[in-house]
């Protein structure tokens, strides 16, 4: 419902009373995964990673405490506005918040009608993402249209701000896993397949790190075209007939995944749609990802500056002279088959 704050601003309190309600469905799946059972899938280990975050939503207190957090994160970072939440009028059951008005980041018409361009949008969007994910490690997990509006940036109209609503679903990454993610992707993007299997073995995932270029790249291994180009019709008979993507081989992959491995992505999904319905480019998403984990691993900006140059190197000799690159990096894209 909403009031008038007593600054004059437009505010509104949201309440959980389904709390409970919701808490004795959470009860009864749990208690139907114990005995179900379907070629040896473990689905009750699939839904035990993502209950504790389902019952977190039901604690205003813990929104409260994630918004705050963002607001640390991005304080010096005017493209990035989280709404101001009133802690005297909340608490556990019921969260009182600043009215924010904005459109909706899937609409399109609705940002150009701002005179803001849809792909600012998307680039600004992936940027705060990308911080989030490589550099604070505390993740917004649940960016669907609803959860984030657009407008224009106060006293600079020509740009655009991203207002993040409900901070419920988040998932905060141990330093450790954080850095050896932003090692895997580096590999990932540079096809070193060697260094990618083996921190993927010490993440746990054992045999499934084959398909992470999929779930990542959105390329097979094998494949020898630019960074964020589509699929080939190719690549796409070649799934087919290798099954990878069976019932069974994605629910052996989701209990393999470490569970921060699960929420990145799922955030990291969520905004892809997002730039491609923007009119993004996934090659400059899947660029711009990788600038922050340099920013993540090379805290020195000489050190920093050196791998990048590097980077930028490998990636130019892959896509202008394959060859070339077998004969330079020959442990990087040399690996078995599916």
């Amino acid at each position: 419902f909403f009031f008038q704050a007593e600054d004059g601003i437009r505010d509104f309190c949201l309440s959980r009373g389904l709390g409970d309600v919701y808490k004795r469905q959470l009860h009864v799946c749990n208690y139907l995964l114990l005995w179900y059972n379907f070629k040896d899938i473990d689905l009750l280990k699939l839904y035990k990673t993502f209950r504790g975050s389902l019952l977190d939503e039901l604690d205003f207190s813990l929104e409260l405490e994630n918004a705050e957090q963002t607001r640390r994160h991005f304080k010096h970072d005017k493209r990035v506005y989280i709404p101001k939440m009133y802690k005297r009028f909340s608490s556990p059951r019921l969260i009182t918040m600043e009215w924010v008005d904005g459109v909706k980041v899937n609409d399109r018409e609705g940002i150009e009608k701002q005179n803001l361009k849809t792909r600012d949008v998307a680039r600004t969007l992936i940027d705060v993402f990308a911080q989030m994910i490589f550099v604070n490690g505390h993740i917004h997990c649940d960016a669907h249209p609803g959860n984030i509006l657009i407008r224009p940036i106060e006293g600079d109209e020509s740009k655009p701000q991203i207002i993040l609503l409900d901070h419920g679903l988040y998932r905060s990454l141990p330093p450790e896993f954080r850095l050896r993610f932003c090692k895997l992707w580096v590999s990932l993007i540079t096809f070193d397949y060697k260094t990618m299997k083996d921190i993927a073995q010490d993440l746990g995932i054992g045999e499934h790190y084959k398909y992470l270029p999929l779930i990542f790249m959105h390329r097979v291994r094998t494949s020898k075209k630019r960074i964020g180009a589509g699929v080939t019709e190719e690549e796409k008979e070649w799934v087919r007939k290798n099954t990878v993507f069976s019932f069974e081989s994605i629910n052996h992959l989701m209990q393999a995944l470490p569970p921060d491995m699960m929420f990145v992505i799922r955030a990291s999904n969520l905004v892809a749609i997002h730039n491609m319905v923007l009119g993004g480019q996934t090659r400059e998403r899947l660029m711009t990802f990788t600038d922050y984990s340099f920013r993540a691993l090379y805290p020195n900006r000489l050190k920093r500056a050196w791998a990048k140059f590097c980077f930028y190197i490998r990636v130019l000799i892959f896509e202008r002279a394959n060859s070339l690159f077998d004969r330079l990096f020959p442990s990087y894209t040399k690996t078995e088959t599916y």
